[in-house]
């Protein structure tokens, strides 16, 4: 069995894309299969001492790729990564096995492109192993500049001109190694002598993928002359070329343009504080020496500022060059005669980039370049550059119901074309206050959402404003009044009225019989919101005598003074009555509640709910429980919207026992936060039990301390 494996040599690390596509054809009949496996071999070429130490690239991110070797027709394409270990099924045949990583046809420090080819051979009903090694497969590029040359010349640099169309520069004292396609290369020395930049080229070499090519320039101690020597190692043998550049060889060839930076797009786009390239330059060579460098510029914004539509940079007018350069252009000062020159267009990008958009006269510049040498020869590029500043893109809104009584939540900044860290939410009270941020809590790439803006104040109105970049201009506003922090009636459980129920009992005729229960609101109160369930435990009539009539009649919820910080608290229990009951044989044991809405003579629930306009986070009270059988106490509660959908609520079954006042907390669990509440319900029950349990006999004191025996839970 044959495995296919990828010797890799000389990785660096840099990302590339993973990617898969559909096989174009798949095995069918008679077919074998392949398994992929991959190792890295990072030893496999000579380090030289010019090269800097390189990462290896993680072997999931090559690519695969299988070819038929009779066209080319792609049958597989995956990343390592998704075929390691995998089965491939194959028709039996040749075909060719491919793995990559990398750009062919890029130049660049960070450009090495790896490939390795294998033919092999699929047989039917067969598991085969392929084995490939991925070489470099463009040219590595150093330049070493030697120790005369930097003594003698300071301000140099080389470039390295490719025939593909690209090139790389090397500045002074550059040590990194670069990667360009395999082909003819040439060096371009450029170096300050007395002066003036003088250019120096050597003739283009061809040069494999896989070889490393040395660049060594420096100027012979004593003689007029430039000495450059090559040196070429393709991992095989080493080849020395040495090239004689004396100083009077001037190049005479029409001017040539370099345009650095601009990348595939001749548009440049730039966001108010977003990033800006780090370089925007157009180099120029003229070998007779530059005539005339002319811009001929289409822009309303430069015209409106008294820029003309052609300038020759040459013989430019004081006030128009000092107007471009405080708008970012930048040039060689004197560029009459000339061999080198450029023209730096980074700083207008900067300034657009830490202006404000102007949404009135954004700027925006097309600018076409052309050259002439003294000889009268114009350059053969003709190519143009737009720059232009690019409106930042957001949008923001609020609705009411976003405000609750002490917070606004919610909020989300939509946006495009821009920089999001300085795209901020901001809010004060509409009345005074200063603006303040909110918090990020999390951003898709497309939208901002923040925290919540809590510790607000109640039935206030707060405006809030999407900023991008501390532009007030063109900031987005709202305005929103928080809720009211509505509160229960008789929260406190304060207010109680005292009523004696009568009722009648039959023992050798009828007789009236009475028991006082408890009402929680005053008797002035004309809004009454609770209702207790004392009925359920109080029919109006008995057949039967009793020497407890607590055994008997009594209500489920009283009041005590026992209260957590003064004044009255509630007091809800479960208690057992009925005919013919005693402390030996309790009757039905009902538990006792206490809630929001009205009940009837039965002590069942005749309504439900308040009006009630805020939405709180939580639900919290003040307890003390004594525990009959284990049993928890029940606590419910519900807001409801306009049209009766439940949007929150809050509830437990197993509130536990404490002898000692205690703070109980329950969050609402919020399923609607779109809709307003307009009402609210919340029951407290003694037990959550169906059959409370109760202790016969046992003393509660109530009311104005008063003690009853009976069956009570």
């Amino acid at each position: 069995m044959r495995h296919i494996r990828f010797v890799l040599t000389c990785l660096a690390a840099f990302a590339t894309v993973s990617c898969t596509e559909a096989l174009e054809e798949i095995a069918t009949g008679a077919d074998g299969e392949i398994t992929v496996s991959l190792t890295s071999d990072g030893d496999c070429r000579p380090h030289l001492k010019s090269a800097v130490q390189e990462e290896e690239v993680p072997a999931g991110e090559f690519i695969v790729e299988i070819f038929k070797t009779d066209g080319n027709v792609r049958l597989y394409r995956d990343t390592y990564a998704n075929t390691e270990n995998k089965a491939i099924k194959l028709n039996g045949g040749d075909y060719r096995l491919v793995a990559s990583h990398g750009d062919p046809d890029r130049c660049g420090f960070d450009a090495p492109y790896y490939m390795g080819e294998e033919m092999f051979t699929v047989h039917a009903q067969t598991h085969e192993e392929v084995h490939v090694t991925a070489k470099l497969a463009n040219v590595k590029v150093a330049v070493e500049f030697g120790e005369h040359l930097v003594l003698d010349y300071p301000e140099h640099y080389a470039v390295v001109r490719s025939d593909k169309d690209c090139s790389l520069e090397f500045s002074a004292g550059e040590e990194r190694t670069g990667y360009m396609p395999a082909g003819n290369l040439s060096l371009e020395l450029y170096a300050k002598i007395d002066g003036e930049w003088k250019y120096y080229a050597s003739e283009p070499e061809e040069y494999s993928p896989n070889d490393f090519v040395t660049f060594h320039v420096d100027t012979k101690e004593g003689e007029g002359s430039l000495s450059l020597n090559i040196k070429v190692d393709d991992s095989v043998e080493l080849v020395e070329k040495e090239v004689e550049i004396p100083q009077s060889m001037l190049p005479k060839e029409a001017p040539k343009m370099t345009f650095n930076g601009f990348g595939d797009s001749d548009v440049i786009e730039v966001v108010e504080a977003g990033e800006t390239p780090e370089s925007l330059k157009i180099d120029i060579v003229a070998d007779a020496g530059i005539g005339h460098c002319i811009l001929h510029i289409n822009s309303e914004y430069l015209a409106g500022i008294r820029v003309p539509a052609e300038i020759d940079l040459v013989s430019v007018e004081e006030n128009v060059a000092e107007i471009l350069k405080d708008n970012g252009f930048d040039w060689r000062g004197i560029m009459q005669g000339q061999r080198l020159a450029y023209i730096d267009l980074t700083g207008v990008a900067e300034k657009l980039a830490s202006e404000v958009y102007d949404d009135a006269n954004p700027f925006k510049a097309e600018i076409s370049f052309e050259i002439e040498d003294s000889n009268g020869k114009k350059s053969a590029e003709s190519q143009s550059v737009t720059i232009a500043a690019l409106k930042p893109e957001f949008s923001f809104s609020a609705v009411q119901t976003d405000a609750w009584a002490r917070s606004i939540r919610g909020m989300e900044i939509s946006y495009a074309n821009l920089n999001p860290a300085v795209l901020k939410l901001q809010y004060k009270a509409a009345a005074d206050g200063e603006w303040q941020d909110a918090g990020l809590s999390s951003d898709s790439g497309s939208v901002l959402s923040f925290n919540n803006i809590s510790g607000l104040t109640p039935e206030t109105e707060y405006q809030l404003r999407a900023i991008y970049n501390g532009n007030e201009a063109a900031a987005v506003q709202a305005s929103l009044t928080t809720e009211a922090a509505a509160q229960v009636g008789n929260s406190g459980f304060e207010e109680w009225q005292t009523s004696v129920f009568e009722f009648t009992y039959n023992f050798f005729g009828k007789h009236e019989q009475n028991v006082d229960w408890y009402h929680p609101w005053s008797s002035e109160e004309t809004d009454i919101w609770w209702a207790v369930n004392s009925r359920v435990a109080m029919p109006s009539s008995t057949s039967v005598a009793s020497a407890n009539w607590n055994w008997v009649r009594f209500p489920t919820v009283a009041y005590t003074a026992d209260a957590a910080d003064g004044g009255n608290a509630a007091v809800i229990y479960s208690v057992a009555v009925g005919d013919w009951t005693t402390n030996i044989s309790p009757g039905t044991s009902h538990a006792g509640e206490l809630f929001i809405g009205t009940a009837d003579d039965s002590g069942n629930h005749s309504s439900e709910g308040h009006s009630f306009g805020s939405r709180p986070d939580r639900l919290e009270f003040m307890y003390k429980y004594d525990s009959n059988g284990g049993e928890t106490f029940f606590v419910n509660a519900e807001l409801y919207s306009e049209d009766g959908t439940v949007i929150a609520t809050a509830s437990t079954d197993s509130g536990s026992a404490s002898s000692s006042w205690l703070k109980f907390s329950l969050p609402f669990q919020y399923t609607d936060t779109a809709r307003k509440a307009a009402r609210i319900y919340v029951s407290f029950k003694s037990t959550s039990a169906s059959e409370p349990s109760v202790t016969g006999n046992k003393v509660i004191t109530i009311a104005d301390n008063a003690q009853y025996t009976g069956n009570f839970g």
